[in-house]
């Protein structure tokens, strides 16, 4: 991704001692045109543009022609005789650091302006990781199900991770290979490609498909197959092997190859159109690399390969002034498009509309040509260039600068002195609930299994009452959202109240449809439940997973069907960002249009909301209950209690939240479940309910 496509020379073979024969090209305009469709394909699906859901391909893209590239170039110094590490490094720091810098110390300056103390420190991770060249190992770890909901600024720079590693190795290991015959040297590329494509499809589709990933605690095998160098080195050994082969088209003439003009004319639209049917129609939910990166990647080198000695329409389409244009600042293109689009969310706190991204692109484009002129360019022009000491000190420098500003956020704790307390406040609640977490859990255990997480304890946690009606909530973390409100609400109307939440974990009986660790979960769950229990309350985040709400459904019915009542919760608040960033900026500027949960509620939440009561409300034994209809009035939903953020991000809640809601929902739970049992001290009302939640701003 960081590497011109120039290498000077004429179309020659040049041979240096004992080295293999090795081929020298002009500047290849083409190639730059391969590298505006990969860096427009990438920013276009960044940037949500209908017809390139595909897009983030422009990235495998980038791999092959880079592998292609710096082989180039690493052959061109083996054959002259005069291979050396320094000096590849060298032209590595010049081609890849000046920019990097740049965009680092603008992030950084725009995350101190914005950021919370929590979101602060995990940039400071991906800043540390992103000058350590690591940042795709960072961010394979992944986070945490319940932290906010941002993007990270710096997550772009992965891929600059894959390829650093990839070359820290690779220069031994080609001048190794070099040494070997020819066909030997076949066997072990082809061999490793092998072995790479290979990981990355076990970790893309297979492990995810047959649930094995399961039986390896706190590993994400899809995240890894993206990130991880293992799983992508394939694709750069595409490049390599390109530009290691021996041609097989002959001179460069109209008609002296092997084979006939139209043929050639052929490949290259077959070429072009294996990376561009991918763009259009692959998405987030195409296991990804895996085999389904081979098309783009083959296409890729085919038309690197093919238009080294032939000219066809597809080379010269790709070798026009816009297309080169924008390959010339691909580089810088990719490196501050991404930040652009997630500063300007999180300052909005909203997700840029079509016309706002247009902005945003074109203002990146402005950016990068201005990047590329006096940023770029300066240090890998002749005139200007600089002893390779002072390059090598200049990095070392620029590094040590962004890994203690990184390291200063963590001894400064995000630098929360830039807010007033009272944001300060707001803001504790972003860090995991994990405040909230440890003032309870003494008082009241949790029953929530968290991802790899110790199994469910029923002696701890599936305890009977005799005496008291018993409830069980079951679902995911976000039934687990209730369960102090529901606790409270219990003890006051003398009802033993269960949770049995899990992680990411649907109520759903049909195993094929969860992962097995829920499958094991929910069907033990439903195996207690019996005549003991007196109602189930059901609830999950639907919204994103909208294909398993009839398996749901079918669960509900199949508890009701053994004469429990069945209370189904509907779809939980969901905001479009963290909810505590709208209760922060209300705090900070007194303007209340940041408390209008109106205008900050997911798309399609309202009519979610509807289609579940329709299709729940005329099952006999099951209620459901509508979250939206019994916490807001007119549509507006509470986002305060007290002073404090109703949820800790965007959707779970905060405990303040939780009482309040739980209250609201248990009455209607206590009115359909347990209307004949007196709840001696009585359950909370309506006018309860508004009393708990009066303090809401």
């Amino acid at each position: 991704m960081g590497y011109s496509a120039v290498v000077r020379g004429p179309l020659a073979e040049v041979r240096g001692g004992n080295g293999p024969a090795v081929r020298t090209t002009l500047y290849r305009r083409d190639i730059d045109g391969l590298r505006a469709i990969a860096v427009s394909s990438v920013v276009l699906a960044h940037a949500q543009i209908q017809g390139f859901s595909g897009g983030f391909l422009g990235v495998d893209v980038f791999f092959v022609i880079s592998g292609y590239l710096i082989t180039g170039i690493l052959l061109k110094d083996a054959s002259l005789g005069r291979p050396s590490l320094l000096h590849f490094y060298e032209r590595r720091i010049r081609r890849i650091v000046p920019a990097l810098v740049v965009v680092l110390a603008a992030s950084t300056g725009a995350a101190l302006g914005l950021f919370s103390p929590y979101e602060l420190k995990n940039f400071a991770d991906g800043l540390i990781a992103s000058t350590a060249f690591v940042a795709n190992l960072f961010f394979m770890a992944g986070t945490d199900y319940c932290s906010p909901r941002y993007e990270e600024p710096l997550l772009h720079l992965w891929s600059l991770g894959v390829e650093e590693q990839f070359y820290i190795a690779f220069p031994v290991f080609l001048w190794w290979l070099l040494r070997l015959p020819a066909h030997r040297r076949l066997q072990v590329l082809v061999g490793l490609f092998v072995v790479s494509l290979g990981f990355s499809e076990l970790f893309a589709e297979l492990l995810p498909k047959y649930a094995l990933a399961d039986l390896i605690p706190g590993f994400e095998p899809g995240t890894a197959a993206f990130y991880f160098t293992g799983s992508r080195a394939w694709e750069l050994l595409i490049g390599a092997m390109v530009a290691l082969r021996t041609p097989v088209a002959g001179p460069a003439s109209a008609n002296g190859g092997r084979l006939p003009a139209f043929a050639l004319e052929i490949l290259a639209i077959v070429g072009l159109l294996a990376i561009l049917i991918p763009v259009v129609f692959n998405s987030r939910e195409t296991p990804w690399p895996g085999i389904h990166a081979i098309a783009p990647c083959l296409g890729t080198a085919l038309l690197i390969a093919l238009h080294e000695r032939h000219s066809t329409v597809v080379a010269r389409l790709l070798s026009t002034p816009p297309l080169v244009g924008l390959g010339l600042i691909s580089y810088s293109l990719y490196l501050w498009h991404w930040p652009l689009f997630e500063f300007y969310r999180r300052w909005s706190l909203q997700a840029p509309s079509i016309s706002e991204y247009v902005i945003l692109i074109l203002a990146a484009l402005v950016v990068a040509i201005f990047s590329w002129r006096f940023v770029e360019q300066p240090l890998r022009h002749p005139q200007h260039r600089i002893s390779k000491e002072t390059v090598f000190r200049a990095a070392a420098v620029w590094g040590g600068v962004f890994l203690c500003a990184g390291i200063a956020v963590f001894v400064g704790a995000g630098f929360p002195g830039r807010f007033s307390p009272a944001v300060q406040g707001v803001y504790a609640t972003l860090d995991g609930n994990a405040a909230i977490r440890r003032t309870v859990q003494n008082a009241l255990p949790r029953c929530y299994v968290r991802n790899h997480g110790p199994d469910y304890s029923f002696e701890r946690c599936f305890r009977l009452s005799r005496d008291k009606p018993n409830v069980v909530i079951w679902g995911d973390s976000f039934v687990g959202n209730y369960f102090y409100g529901f606790h409270d609400a219990g003890l006051k109307s003398g009802v033993n109240v269960i949770e049995a939440s899990h992680f990411d974990c649907r109520p759903v009986l049909d195993e094929h449809l969860v992962t097995h660790r829920c499958a094991v979960f929910n069907r033990a769950i439903a195996a207690h439940l019996d005549q003991r229990i007196t109602a189930v309350v059901i609830s999950a985040r639907l919204l994103n997973h909208q294909e398993l709400v009839p398996a749901v459904l079918a669960t509900a019915r199949e508890i009701a069907r053994r004469s429990i009542k069945v209370i189904v919760i509907g779809a939980s608040l969901e905001y479009r960002e963290a909810e505590p960033f709208y209760v922060a900026r209300y705090v900070q500027t007194g303007n209340a249009r940041w408390l209008d949960s109106r205008a900050f509620l997911k798309p399609g939440l309202i009519e979610f909301d509807k289609k579940l009561r329709a299709l729940f409300q005329d099952t006999e034994g099951i209620r459901y209950v509508s979250v939206l209809d019994t916490v807001c009035a007119e549509g507006r939903c509470p986002m305060m209690v007290g002073g404090a953020p109703m949820q800790s991000d965007f959707g779970h809640l905060t405990m303040a939240g939780s009482m309040v809601f739980g209250a609201a929902l248990w009455s209607q739970v206590h009115a359909f479940a347990l209307s004949g049992f007196d709840p001696g001290k009585g359950a909370p009302t309506a006018s309860a309910v508004s009393r708990a939640s009066a303090t809401i701003q």
